[in-house]
């Protein structure tokens, strides 16, 4: 047998936090939220993956993630992209007119009335 170690299957180091599968969750979550127009900063990414990896049972509040996972997660994600705070307020959906909120109230009262 020869004891040689593969060096693309070992890595020095602590062995990653999040799975693959784990990861995409993630990476899920911070698209769907993008798709709905609104965006997470640096630091609420890193608590928001720390609440996970507590809930996963990985991790405890004393030993919080730091930005570093940050920088490694963006690396390995490129799909997923930083705006600036101008560029995600720029992304957010307007909020509906008072004429819109008055259009949909009748067409609800007039669909109400038709189902009695």
């Amino acid at each position: 047998m020869n004891w040689r170690v593969n060096p693309e299957t070992t890595h020095s180091g602590p062995p990653p936090t999040f799975s693959q599968e784990e990861k995409a969750h993630l990476t899920d979550h911070l698209k769907l939220i993008a798709s709905c127009g609104y965006g997470y900063s640096r630091s609420d990414v890193v608590d928001m993956a720390t609440e996970y990896d507590i809930f996963l049972g990985k991790g405890d509040k004393e030993h919080p993630l730091s930005l570093k996972l940050f920088r490694l997660f963006m690396q390995r994600w490129p799909e997923l992209k930083l705006l600036n705070p101008v560029g995600l307020r720029f992304n957010v959906p307007k909020p509906p007119t008072r004429k819109l909120c008055q259009h949909i109230t009748q067409n609800l009262a007039i669909s109400l009335t038709s189902m009695i």
